[in-house]
Formats: C-alpha cells, structure tokens, sequence
C-alpha cells in the first residue's frame, strides 16, 4: 500500500495562498477556508496517479477527528481517502519529533504494509518542515511554506511512489 504522510499547514495551504485571501478568510475559524483549493488538485493529482492513501501527521489530526477532516477535505474537492493519523508522541515527550510518530506508525501497521517496518518504501513525506528520520531522508519531499505544494512537488511525489498501472 502505497502511503503519503501529509501535513497540512504549509503544504496544503502556504504564506503566498494566504496573502492572496481577505483578512477575514485568514483569521477565520472556518476549517475549508484554511485550504488552498490548488493545492487540494495537486494532492488529487499525486493520489490519481500513484493510487496512495493518506496518514495525517498534521498538528490538525489532534484536534479534529480523521472523519471531520475527511469531510472538509471533500467539500473542497478531495477525491483520496484518509485512512489513519499518526500517534501523538511529542505529548508525551518534547524529543519526539514527527519522523518518530511516522516510524511508530509504520511499526503498528506492519499488517496494513504488508512488510516490516524497515522493508516499507511506498511512502512519501509531504511537510513543510523537516522533523524527520535520517531513515526518511529518500522518501521526503520538503515543501517551502511560502508556496505550498507545487506542480513541480507533486510530480516529485508521483515519480517517488510510482504510478499505478493502466488496465487495458
């Protein structure tokens, strides 16, 4: 199963998205409104072409529950599947970082990945920072919080997992 580890601010919405809305968009509490719908596209792109599922590691999987989130994502035009978060472990310990939670995923759901833990490579790191493993180092994409997720990122994201092939 082929996974992308998605956070979301900086990724799907970005510094420049931001500047470009009303004043009243950027503080406003409204969840879609926090969602850049290009960005959203370029994430279908990725999800079309490769045939991934999404983990949230998004600060956002801890105050939301995963249906919610996946409910705003489809009003704003989401075709994926956001199947499972990432544990929270910084609450329980600030030397935690998010390539920690994203390995303890992968050790919980060997099943799901059908391999071990350290075997799996159909993943790709979507973040805008870079609180990953030296183990993740192939399978990141580090996005620029200014922009966002770009058309240049995206195609990154597809070559790295691989492209489903087409039947007939």
């Amino acid at each position: 199963m082929k996974i992308i580890f998605l956070d979301i601010d900086g990724v799907l919405n970005s510094d420049l998205w931001y500047r470009s809305q009303q004043a009243e968009v950027r503080k406003s509490n409204v969840l879609e409104l926090h969602l850049d719908p290009r960005a959203i596209q370029l994430l279908n792109k990725v999800i079309l072409e490769t045939g991934a599922k999404v983990v949230l590691s998004s600060t956002w999987r801890k105050h939301y529950l995963l249906e919610t989130i996946q409910s705003i994502f489809e009003s704003m035009g989401f075709i994926g599947e956001i199947i499972s978060k990432t544990p929270d472990l910084v609450r329980l310990d600030e030397n935690f970082i998010r390539g920690n939670e994203i390995l303890k995923w992968c050790k919980d759901n060997e099943l799901l990945l059908n391999c071990k833990y350290y075997q799996y490579t159909e993943y790709v790191i979507l973040d805008d920072k870079n609180d990953v493993l030296f183990w993740h180092k192939n399978n990141f994409i580090q996005l620029d919080r200014y922009s966002g997720i770009t058309p240049t990122k995206a195609s990154e994201a597809i070559k790295l997992l691989g492209r489903v092939p087409k039947v007939g």
